[in-house]
Protein backbone atom coordinates (compact mmCIF):
# COMPACT_ATOMS: atom_id res chain seq x y z
CA UNK A 1 0.00 0.00 0.00
CA UNK A 2 1.44 3.20 -1.02
CA UNK A 3 1.07 6.49 0.80
CA UNK A 4 -0.95 7.95 -2.96
CA UNK A 5 -3.80 4.92 -2.14
CA UNK A 6 -4.64 6.85 1.00
CA UNK A 7 -7.90 9.04 1.13
CA UNK A 8 -8.69 12.04 1.48
CA UNK A 9 -5.59 13.26 -1.13
CA UNK A 10 -2.69 15.37 0.78
CA UNK A 11 -3.80 18.87 -1.55
CA UNK A 12 -6.80 18.84 0.83
CA UNK A 13 -4.16 20.08 2.90
CA UNK A 14 -2.81 22.62 0.36
CA UNK A 15 -6.63 23.99 -0.03
CA UNK A 16 -6.42 24.33 3.61
CA UNK A 17 -3.80 26.35 3.73
CA UNK A 18 -4.87 28.27 0.63
CA UNK A 19 -7.98 29.67 2.29
CA UNK A 20 -5.84 30.43 5.37
CA UNK A 21 -3.43 32.78 3.78
CA UNK A 22 -6.77 34.03 1.58
CA UNK A 23 -8.18 35.19 4.60
CA UNK A 24 -5.01 36.41 5.97
CA UNK A 25 -4.36 38.60 3.13
CA UNK A 26 -7.41 39.79 1.97
CA UNK A 27 -9.26 40.78 5.63
CA UNK A 28 -6.41 43.53 6.07
CA UNK A 29 -7.31 44.83 2.36
CA UNK A 30 -11.19 44.57 2.41
CA UNK A 31 -10.06 46.81 6.25
CA UNK A 32 -8.13 49.27 4.56
CA UNK A 33 -10.61 49.84 1.37
CA UNK A 34 -13.51 50.18 3.44
CA UNK A 35 -11.85 52.71 5.67
CA UNK A 36 -10.62 54.17 2.45
CA UNK A 37 -14.00 54.32 0.86
CA UNK A 38 -15.49 56.26 4.23
CA UNK A 39 -13.50 59.52 2.84
CA UNK A 40 -15.44 59.24 -0.63
CA UNK A 41 -18.92 60.03 1.46
CA UNK A 42 -18.11 62.48 3.33
CA UNK A 43 -18.97 65.43 1.57
CA UNK A 44 -16.70 68.35 1.92
CA UNK A 45 -17.92 72.37 2.51
CA UNK A 46 -15.83 75.22 3.03
CA UNK A 47 -16.84 77.76 4.88
CA UNK A 48 -17.93 80.68 4.95
CA UNK A 49 -20.10 79.58 2.40
CA UNK A 50 -22.18 77.14 1.48
CA UNK A 51 -22.69 74.14 -1.29
CA UNK A 52 -25.46 71.73 -2.67
CA UNK A 53 -25.19 68.32 -1.55
CA UNK A 54 -26.55 65.10 -2.98
CA UNK A 55 -27.47 62.85 0.32
CA UNK A 56 -28.61 59.88 -1.04
CA UNK A 57 -30.05 58.03 2.29
CA UNK A 58 -32.30 58.85 4.51
CA UNK A 59 -31.64 59.15 8.14
CA UNK A 60 -29.49 60.81 10.04
CA UNK A 61 -26.26 63.23 9.26
CA UNK A 62 -23.02 64.16 11.02
CA UNK A 63 -21.02 67.44 10.19
CA UNK A 64 -17.38 67.12 11.45
CA UNK A 65 -15.11 70.40 11.85
CA UNK A 66 -11.27 70.87 12.45
CA UNK A 67 -12.47 72.50 15.44
CA UNK A 68 -15.24 71.19 18.08
CA UNK A 69 -16.21 74.68 18.82
CA UNK A 70 -16.59 77.55 16.35
CA UNK A 71 -17.28 80.79 17.31
CA UNK A 72 -20.67 81.95 15.73
CA UNK A 73 -20.65 80.00 12.74
CA UNK A 74 -24.16 79.46 11.96
CA UNK A 75 -25.06 76.61 10.01
CA UNK A 76 -28.48 76.41 7.78
CA UNK A 77 -29.49 73.35 5.82
CA UNK A 78 -32.40 73.68 3.10
CA UNK A 79 -34.25 70.97 0.45
CA UNK A 80 -33.86 71.69 -2.38
CA UNK A 81 -36.79 70.17 -3.40
CA UNK A 82 -39.53 71.46 -1.66
CA UNK A 83 -37.78 74.99 0.51
CA UNK A 84 -38.04 73.26 3.68
CA UNK A 85 -35.50 74.18 6.31
CA UNK A 86 -33.81 71.09 8.01
CA UNK A 87 -33.26 71.49 12.15
CA UNK A 88 -29.60 70.70 13.26
CA UNK A 89 -29.35 69.37 16.97
CA UNK A 90 -26.15 68.44 18.79
CA UNK A 91 -25.34 65.25 17.93
CA UNK A 92 -26.46 62.43 20.30
CA UNK A 93 -22.35 61.25 20.97
CA UNK A 94 -18.56 62.25 21.04
CA UNK A 95 -17.58 61.13 17.07
CA UNK A 96 -14.31 62.10 15.48
CA UNK A 97 -13.67 61.81 11.68
CA UNK A 98 -10.16 61.07 11.13
CA UNK A 99 -9.35 59.96 7.17
CA UNK A 100 -6.65 60.16 5.15
CA UNK A 101 -4.69 62.54 7.18
CA UNK A 102 -8.00 64.69 8.07
CA UNK A 103 -9.42 65.03 11.21
CA UNK A 104 -12.54 66.70 12.58
CA UNK A 105 -14.89 66.23 15.38
CA UNK A 106 -18.91 66.07 15.44
CA UNK A 107 -20.31 69.30 16.22
CA UNK A 108 -24.48 68.95 15.02
CA UNK A 109 -26.64 66.56 13.72
CA UNK A 110 -29.63 67.07 11.31
CA UNK A 111 -32.18 64.05 9.80
CA UNK A 112 -33.06 63.82 6.25
CA UNK A 113 -36.87 62.12 5.78
CA UNK A 114 -35.87 61.88 2.04
CA UNK A 115 -32.72 61.58 -0.24
CA UNK A 116 -32.56 64.82 -2.33
CA UNK A 117 -30.56 67.80 -2.84
CA UNK A 118 -29.78 69.86 0.69
CA UNK A 119 -27.92 73.55 0.31
CA UNK A 120 -26.05 73.84 3.01
CA UNK A 121 -24.77 77.54 4.11
CA UNK A 122 -22.23 78.25 7.14
CA UNK A 123 -22.06 81.84 8.00
CA UNK A 124 -20.30 84.02 10.71
CA UNK A 125 -22.39 86.75 11.81
CA UNK A 126 -21.05 90.09 9.69
CA UNK A 127 -19.11 92.03 13.29
CA UNK A 128 -16.79 88.96 13.73
CA UNK A 129 -13.94 87.92 11.63
CA UNK A 130 -14.07 84.38 10.24
CA UNK A 131 -11.69 82.01 9.69
CA UNK A 132 -11.90 79.27 6.70
CA UNK A 133 -13.22 75.70 8.16
CA UNK A 134 -13.70 72.75 6.41
CA UNK A 135 -17.37 71.16 7.37
CA UNK A 136 -17.39 67.18 6.60
CA UNK A 137 -20.75 66.06 6.39
CA UNK A 138 -21.70 62.44 6.24
CA UNK A 139 -23.26 59.53 8.15
CA UNK A 140 -22.11 58.51 11.33
CA UNK A 141 -18.28 57.32 10.80
CA UNK A 142 -18.13 55.11 14.37
CA UNK A 143 -20.90 53.25 13.33
CA UNK A 144 -19.41 52.15 9.19
CA UNK A 145 -16.11 52.00 11.15
CA UNK A 146 -17.12 49.55 13.97
CA UNK A 147 -19.08 47.71 10.71
CA UNK A 148 -15.70 48.05 8.45
CA UNK A 149 -13.84 46.13 11.57
CA UNK A 150 -16.25 43.23 12.28
CA UNK A 151 -16.59 42.19 8.80
CA UNK A 152 -12.65 42.04 8.56
CA UNK A 153 -12.09 40.27 11.39
CA UNK A 154 -14.86 38.06 10.19
CA UNK A 155 -13.59 37.08 7.10
CA UNK A 156 -9.85 36.69 9.23
CA UNK A 157 -11.66 34.27 11.77
CA UNK A 158 -13.47 32.32 9.13
CA UNK A 159 -10.98 31.64 6.93
CA UNK A 160 -8.58 30.51 9.95
CA UNK A 161 -11.28 28.29 11.46
CA UNK A 162 -12.47 26.70 7.56
CA UNK A 163 -8.81 26.18 6.40
CA UNK A 164 -7.76 24.62 10.09
CA UNK A 165 -10.78 22.35 10.27
CA UNK A 166 -10.28 21.44 6.46
CA UNK A 167 -6.43 19.93 7.82
CA UNK A 168 -7.63 18.66 10.42
CA UNK A 169 -10.58 16.64 8.86
CA UNK A 170 -8.05 15.94 5.77
CA UNK A 171 -5.42 14.59 8.87
CA UNK A 172 -7.69 12.67 10.46
CA UNK A 173 -9.46 10.77 7.99
CA UNK A 174 -5.96 10.21 6.35
CA UNK A 175 -4.96 8.62 9.40
CA UNK A 176 -8.39 6.43 9.86
CA UNK A 177 -7.44 5.00 6.07
CA UNK A 178 -4.28 4.16 6.91
CA UNK A 179 -4.96 2.30 10.33
CA UNK A 180 -7.53 0.41 7.91
CA UNK A 181 -5.28 -1.04 4.95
Amino acid sequence: MSRSDIAPSRWFYAFGFLIIATGVVYSPSYLASSLHNLDNEMKHVLTPGGSDLLLQKRGEYIIYATERSIPGLAIKINNKTDGSTISTDLPSGNSTSSIDGRSGKSILAFTIVEPGVYEIQAHYPKSTESSEVVLAIGRDLSKSKFSSILYAAMIFFGSVIVGVGMIAIAYLKRQNDLHEK
